[in-house]
């Protein structure tokens, strides 16, 4: 039977795939309207959140928004309904309505937003390019009874640990004897109570990034075969991992930068897209992408060896910059980034659905977009 679902449990089922810690320093994420341990049966899943948003979760039934563009950007210093703005915060509280927002940590989550246009724009080999923080790693020591071994690398194993580059689950194994006397109030697995214990151990030493690391911890001793397992956790000075929005990679065929144009114009549904180039013709494969407005990390994906950057709301002057250095741009507006609703609201059925949890995701059928073409 599934449980009721809290707004605390959804920010946790988004948390777990973009960490709040991701997000660049300022960026006004998280919980806007509502209480954490306020129910929820339904979330409404958009870009944005403006008033025909309010009155489409109001019409659906929901209780909760995700959005990935923050509901509040810039705080506001004085609350009057005369502005349609505030008039909106006016609505979301009286309908009791909770507001979450993910922005840039999910942009630099893996598997998050950026992962996703990449695969969309038909990218492989990606990797991030132009980290604005690192993430510390952490090296588990666990120290397991010989015969054991085998069932907690089973048990771990469906788990995301010890992430090296393209490699998962790499672990070191060192064997020993360890020794301990059970007190009486103890329940021990092994041995006897008072009595001193000499068992064939190894030490199993997994590594686990900062998002996850107290995770993995408790999953070790959920599957430990000790009352009392002892798992180490030790900082690693060169264990940082890079945080970053932006991702690059190669078309898996070279093709000249117009018809790239046009495959990006159909992908995006739109009828044109802008692009800057100081050859339409030229045959390129390395693109990088960062949804959304990301026109001021064009020197970064420049210095990564990237042919044409994927962004949106290139000004003007950024574009004779651009052009300049010999770069391509394809721009098809920050409303790119509208991949995110169909992607997240998967991602939450997903997650809630594999923890039993009783809660209905939907996704918005607002285009906020407030550009068109003519």
């Amino acid at each position: 039977m599934k449980k009721n679902s809290s707004v605390q449990e959804v920010i946790e089922a988004v948390t777990a795939l973009a960490p709040e810690s991701y997000a660049i320093e300022g960026d006004p994420i998280g919980l806007h309207f509502g209480k954490r341990d306020q129910p929820v049966h339904k979330v409404l899943v958009t870009l944005d959140v403006r008033p025909e948003v309010v009155e489409e979760a109001k019409e659906v039934g929901a209780d909760m928004i995700f959005s990935h563009h923050p509901v509040i950007f810039h705080s506001p210093k004085v609350l009057t309904e005369e502005d349609p703005q505030q008039a909106m915060y006016a609505q979301i509280i009286r309908h009791g309505l909770a507001v979450y927002s993910a922005h840039t940590n999910l942009d630099a989550a893996e598997g998050g937003m950026n992962d996703w246009l990449a695969e969309a724009y038909g990218l492989e080999d990606v990797h991030s390019f132009g980290p604005h923080a690192y993430e510390q790693a952490y090296r588990l020591i666990t120290y397991v009874p010989w015969e054991n071994v085998t069932q907690l690398e089973e048990a771990l194993a469906p788990y995301p640990i010890s992430q090296i580059g393209n490699y998962s689950h790499c672990q070191f194994a060192v064997q020993g004897e360890g020794s301990f006397i059970p007190n009486d109030e103890a329940h021990p697995a092994i041995g006897q109570r008072n009595t001193v214990s000499r068992v064939e151990e190894v030490a199993l030493s997994f590594i686990a990034y900062e998002r996850e690391y107290a995770q993995v911890v408790e999953w070790i001793k959920a599957n430990h075969p000790y009352e009392e397992p002892v798992v180490d956790v030790i900082p690693l000075a060169n264990g940082k991992r890079p945080i970053a929005m932006g991702r690059i990679g190669r078309l898996k065929e070279p093709l000249r930068v117009k018809d790239y144009v046009e495959k990006i114009k159909a992908l995006s549904g739109k009828d044109g897209v802008r692009y800057i180039s100081p050859d339409p013709q030229k045959k390129i494969q390395r693109v990088a992408v960062l949804g959304g407005g990301g026109s001021s990390y064009y020197p970064k994906a420049l210095a990564d060896g990237a042919e044409v950057y994927l962004t949106g709301d290139v000004d003007y002057h950024t574009g004779h910059d651009i052009l300049a250095h010999g770069l391509s741009v394809i721009d098809p507006g920050h409303a790119m980034e509208n991949i995110c609703i169909p992607k997240m609201t998967a991602y939450l059925r997903e997650w809630f659905d594999s923890h039993q949890k009783n809660i209905e995701i939907v996704e918005s059928q607002v285009d906020t977009d407030p550009f068109h073409f003519a």
